[in-house]
Parts: structure tokens; C-alpha cells; sequence
């Protein structure tokens, strides 16, 4: 007890040594107040060490009889408040000394009966849990309770909200509502009357009606109550962008309108104790849509988890924003905080302050406080508040704020939670929540099952449903073998069996889509093998048409090909003479080109002497030619000179 020593020493010695600077810290004008309850139940005995600086107070234990005159003024004057138009039968009025006798019986039995132990850590019960019975007694009407059976009804539901819906065990369960037969003592309600009957009491089934104007009632029908949960879901999801999906069974009902009970009560708050993936954070979300509070919760990345220091005030900051809406702006708020949320245990210290004083202290500084103050005064005011109005602050969000706590009921994180912070424990209604029962198991997975657009036929869905139950029950009795032989742990929650079927379903997709793929592979097989096979009769048919003008194309390809070869023959021959002729024709060329060859030599030789004769050409005038007239037998080389010139004017030459 390492805290007790450290206020013995500021006792002893007025102070205590700063490890971070090792120097002593003096502690002046303070004095210590201690409040503690006696050793028991995870608490120990304080040191007289430490209690010899006190003057002790021993508060004794309130008498039943105390308690009883408490009560029966509190019971019979609400009985008797109402006025003659809307007042409770006399019957009924007559009740309040049995309802009060009833509970302080039942508290007394429980206290005495049902002790703590490590693994029944909440087996603890004081007189909060007594006037949490009355607070929900006294939300019923006139209108819905007039009758002593529906009186006594209505007292153990609540005495049964209060007290049976912690216990773990069907065992204590089973001992409570013999106690209860017992006590009643009445053959109306034996304890399997009272197991057999449905009856349950709740505010919920008027869909659409305001808040203030719904009646705490009794319900004797699930299927009405199956009913107007589903009616819920549907306007949630209209007015929400996380759509819900629940299959609502017997378990999962009563569950929802326990909290949604609580969240109509003030300063109501709730712990739902049960594993993980079993419902519990849709629960509560749908409770707090139905019950018409804000839902908030808060959520920490990675980085922000590793320095607790940023988390704590990042918590504190966003926790205060919302305790001053609930404060000054009068909203109704639901607080969830999970497993998930609780990074750090100094997070729950906060939540402890918040349910047994309604605020975290050292949150606000005076400036805080003064402003607030000046914002709710006018609000105290109207209400007929006119002084202490941080008060009024506090009170106004004890009542409209409502912390909904869930945790695991696994290792010892939650026993030891309890111990050091108490108010969890007081302050909070505990909800045990029990695995799923085999009927609630097939209901889910009926529901989802029959969803699946891979089934093929309806009739194949009960024993697919029957099929999930027995494996995920199976692996719960494996678990306790398991658990048996080796001493260790496996827990299979409702999370696993919801994936079971989703697995399911995957696999069933893909192998329908596998098989559908190869039936149409097949089949476009078969097909395609039958346009073949009535191809190849069409054409047979064709064939068979065509045959006779096929053998006339034979025959007529047969002469073709005769006299293909004739031509064939014939072309040899020609190409052949062509060859020859070919080679006659290169001699041919060969001679013609040596006689160009020859020509061009000579016309070589004859250009110049023709040039010589243009010139003398020019050269010659009419005196020559006269003289070459008067030749009467001119020489030869004159003859053949005029010879030349006859030819090249195109004449012929006869005679000088």
C-alpha cells in the first residue's frame, strides 16, 4: 500500500521527497480526511501506523427498519401523488409496504448468500442497488399499472434488473428466482411462472412519440417488441450513414431494452460485461437512438496511444466540450467507452470522478467556472436556482449525462479495475451478457444465410444454419478440453461465428462462380460442337446437290487439263523456235553492231572532208560553174563528184 505509506509519511513529517530532485517538499495548512469502508472484498486493513493520526468515525450499517420507514414514505407518497383523475386503485397504493419489505429481503438474502470471490468480483451490493428498484418503480403510470399483479410484475422486473442481471451463472441465477418464489409466496408466481410468463416493462414501443410522453408499460408479446426494434433499425438507417443490420433474438432484445431502461433513468449508467464481438457497441448505439441521446465516444490513433501524456489531454479537452453541451445546453448525451478506448487506467480515475461527483477534478480553473456560472445562471433561474449554480452545472450533468462502460470479463484487467475504482461498481448497473445460446446462434445464422444469393434452393438453408451452430459449439466444447488439459484460455466469441458464416459465403461465391465458369465453358463447348455437327450436315447436303455438276467439272477439268497439256506441248515447241530464233537474232545483232562500229569509224573518217567540203562549198561561185558546164567529156572524179550531189538532192544521175 504504497499510497497509505506516502499520506503516513505527509502525517508524519508534513511533507515527502521529490525523487526528481531528491529534495523534501513541505506540505503546509492541509489536513487529511479519509473515508473507508471496512476490510473485505479486495480491501485491506489500514495500518495503525497510519490511523493513529486520525479521530475515528465508525458509521454503523443503516437498520432494515430505518431502511423500511425511508422507503415506504418515498414508494407511498409517489403511489399517492397523482391526482383522483389519474391516481393508482387503492390495491395497488396498499402495495408499498410488501414492494418495500420484497426488496430489502431480497438485498439482505443476496448480501448474505452471494459473497464476492475472484471470479464473482461484483457480488458486491449496497443500498444504491436498494433505490435503483424504487428509482424504477417510480417510472410507471397510473394508465399501464393498475393492478396488484402487474404491481408485483413490475417489481420483479426491476428487482431483477438490478440484482439478477449481474449474476454469471445460471446456477445463482436459478438460487435468485427461488428467492423470489420464496418471498412472493403466491402460486401465480412460482419460479417457473415467473421463468415461463414473458413480461417485461419498457417505454419503447411508442415509435414516433416524444420522449416525455411515453409511458413506462408493461409488454407481454416478443413478437411486439421484435417488432418495434426492427421498426428502429429502419428509421436509423434512414437517418444514418452507418447502416445497421441485427438479427434480433430473445437474448439480444432483452439486452436492448435493460440499457434503453437505464438511459431513461437520471444519472443512469451502465456496464455491459461480456467478450468481445458480442454485440455490445450495436447495443448500445441502437439504445441510445431509441432513448433519444447523443452518442460520443472518442478514438486515439496509434501515435497518440504511445505518448499517454497527448492522450490524457486530448481526452480531457474533448470530454469537458462535451460535458459543457450536456451542462449548458441541457442535451441528453451517451458516452461509450470500450476496451478500445481505455489507453491508459488514469483515463478510468476520470471516469470514476465522473460518475460519483459528476466532474474530473482540476479540469476547469476558476476562470472556467466563473464562465460558466454566468452562462447557466439564467438557465438555474427558470428552473428556481438562484444561487450556487456550478452546482446546478454539476447536477444538470450527473442527470442528462449517461457513461456506458464495456468490459471484457477476460484476465484480471476488470477485477482489478473494480478494486481501484469503486464507483464503476456503485454507480453503474452491471449487465452480465452471456455467450449466444444455441437458439440465438441459429437465429443469425438463418437470417444471414438466407441472404446468400448463391444458395440455390430454400430447403438447403436449415441445415447449413443447423451446420454453423454445431461447429461454433463443437469448438466451444474443444475449448474447454483444451482448457482442461493444458490450463489455458481459447475463446470463441459471437465475432468468430459471424465470421464463420461470412467465410462461408466468400467461399460458396467463389466456388459458385468457379462451377458457373466451367458450365459455361462447357457449354459454349456443346455448342459449339453442335453448330459444328449441323455444319457438316448442311454442307453433306450441299455436297450431296452439287455432286452431279461436280462431275461435270471434273470432266470438263480433265479436257481443260488435255489440253492444257497440248498447249503445254505446243508452247515447249514455240519456246523453243523462240530460242533459236533468239539466237539468230543475237548473231544478227552481233553482225549489226560490228557494222555500226564499222559505220561510225567511217563516218569518222568522212566528217572532216565533209567539213572540208561546206567550206568548199562557200568557196565556190558562178565562174566555176560555168567552167564545169563548159566540160564536154569531164573527168571521172568530176563524174562521180556530180554523182554525190545527184543523190544527196535525191535525183538520179543518167548522163553528163
Amino acid at each position: 500500500q504504497a499510497v497509505i505509506e506516502l499520506l503516513r509519511q505527509v502525517a508524519d513529517y508534513k511533507g515527502f521527497y521529490d525523487l526528481g530532485t531528491l529534495s523534501f517538499t513541505e506540505i503546509q495548512k492541509s489536513i487529511i480526511i479519509g473515508a473507508a469502508a471496512p476490510p473485505g472484498g479486495g480491501r485491506k486493513a489500514l495500518t495503525q501506523r497510519f490511523t493513529r493520526h486520525f479521530h475515528m468515525l465508525c458509521l454503523p450499517r443503516t437498520s432494515q427498519e430505518i431502511m423500511k420507514d425511508i422507503f415506504e414514505s418515498i414508494v407511498g407518497g409517489f403511489l399517492k401523488s397523482f391526482d383522483s383523475a389519474h391516481k393508482f386503485p387503492i390495491e395497488v397504493i396498499s402495495m408499498a409496504p410488501y414492494l418495500v419489505g420484497w426488496t430489502l429481503e431480497v438485498y439482505f438474502k443476496i448480501q448474505k448468500e452471494l459473497l464476492p470471490t475472484p471470479a464473482k468480483t461484483h457480488y458486491s451490493f449496497n443500498l444504491r442497488d436498494v433505490s435503483k428498484v424504487f428509482q424504477g418503480i417510480l417510472m410507471v403510470h397510473p394508465k399501464k399499472v393498475a393492478t396488484e399483479e402487474l404491481i408485483t410484475r413490475l417489481w420483479i422486473h426491476e428487482t431483477s434488473r438490478v440484482f439478477h442481471d449481474r449474476l454469471i451463472c445460471a446456477e445463482d441465477r436459478d438460487w435468485f428466482y427461488e428467492m423470489i418464489a420464496k418471498i412472493l409466496e403466491k402460486p401465480n408466481f412460482s419460479k417457473e411462472e415467473i421463468l415461463d410468463t414473458f413480461s417485461m416493462f419498457g417505454s419503447f414501443l411508442a415509435i414516433g412519440v416524444p420522449l416525455e410522453d411515453r409511458f413506462y408499460e408493461p409488454i407481454d408479446s416478443m413478437d411486439k417488441v421484435n417488432k418495434a426494434m426492427n421498426d428502429y433499425v429502419f428509421d436509423y438507417n434512414l437517418k444514418n450513414k452507418d447502416k445497421m443490420d441485427i438479427v434480433f433474438f430473445k437474448d439480444a432484445i432483452e439486452h436492448l431494452s435493460r440499457i434503453v431502461r437505464i438511459l431513461g433513468q437520471p444519472r443512469g449508467n451502465v456496464m455491459l460485461v461480456g467478450v468481445g464481438g458480442s454485440g455490445k457497441f450495436t447495443l448500445t448505439k441502437l439504445a441510445s437512438f431509441i432513448a433519444e441521446c447523443l452518442f460520443w465516444s472518442f478514438e486515439f490513433k496509434d501515435a497518440d496511444k504511445r505518448e499517454n501524456k497527448t492522450v490524457r489531454d486530448k481526452y480531457k479537452d474533448y470530454i469537458n466540450t462535451q460535458m459543457m453541451e450536456v451542462g449548458l445546453d441541457g442535451m441528453k448525451k451517451l458516452l461509450y467507452l470500450g476496451e478500445n478506448q481505455i489507453t491508459h487506467e488514469s483515463i478510468l480515475e476520470d471516469i470514476n470522478n465522473i460518475l460519483n461527483a459528476g466532474e474530473i477534478p482540476n479540469l476547469l480553473n476558476d476562470d472556467d467556472k466563473n464562465k460558466i456560472q454566468s452562462e447557466v445562471s439564467s438557465i438555474a433561474e427558470k428552473e428556481g436556482v438562484y444561487e450556487n449554480f456550478y452546482n446546478f452545472y454539476i447536477q444538470r450533468i450527473r442527470e442528462r449525462l449517461h457513461l456506458v462502460l464495456c468490459m471484457s470479463p477476460v484476465g484480471e484487467s476488470l477485477r482489478t479495475r473494480m478494486r481501484m475504482f469503486p464507483s464503476l461498481l456503485n454507480c453503474c448497473t452491471i449487465d452480465w451478457i452471456d455467450p449466444w445460446p444455441e437458439q440465438a446462434l441459429y437465429s443469425v445464422a438463418h437470417r444471414f444465410i438466407q441472404e446468400i444469393k448463391s444458395i440455390p434452393d430454400e430447403k438447403f438453408v436449415e441445415p447449413i444454419s443447423k451446420m454453423c451452430v454445431q461447429i461454433h459449439l463443437s469448438v466451444i466444447e474443444e475449448s474447454e478440453v483444451y482448457f482442461s488439459n493444458l490450463r489455458r484460455r481459447v475463446y470463441t466469441t459471437p465475432k468468430n461465428y459471424l465470421d464463420l458464416i461470412k467465410l462461408y459465403e466468400k467461399v460458396l461465391y467463389e466456388k459458385m462462380q468457379s462451377v458457373i465458369k466451367r458450365k459455361n465453358t462447357l457449354e459454349q463447348g456443346t455448342t459449339k460442337l453442335a453448330e459444328a455437327s449441323k455444319d457438316v450436315e448442311e454442307l453433306q447436303a450441299t455436297l450431296k446437290d452439287l455432286t452431279p455438276q461436280l462431275n461435270i467439272k471434273k470432266q470438263q477439268q480433265q479436257e481443260l487439263s488435255k489440253r492444257l497439256s497440248r498447249d503445254k506441248e505446243e508452247a515447249s515447241k514455240r519456246a523453243q523456235k523462240v530460242e533459236e530464233k533468239k539466237e539468230e537474232v543475237a548473231i544478227e545483232k552481233n553482225y549489226a553492231d560490228e557494222m555500226k562500229a564499222k559505220a561510225e569509224s567511217m563516218l569518222a573518217e568522212a566528217l572532216p572532208i565533209l567539213e572540208d567540203a561546206k567550206i568548199g562549198l562557200k568557196n565556190i561561185d558562178a565562174g566555176q560553174i560555168t567552167e564545169l558546164k563548159g566540160y564536154k567529156a569531164p573527168k571521172e572524179a568530176v563524174i562521180l563528184t556530180m554523182k554525190g550531189v545527184f543523190t544527196l538532192i535525191g535525183d538520179k544521175f543518167t548522163t553528163w
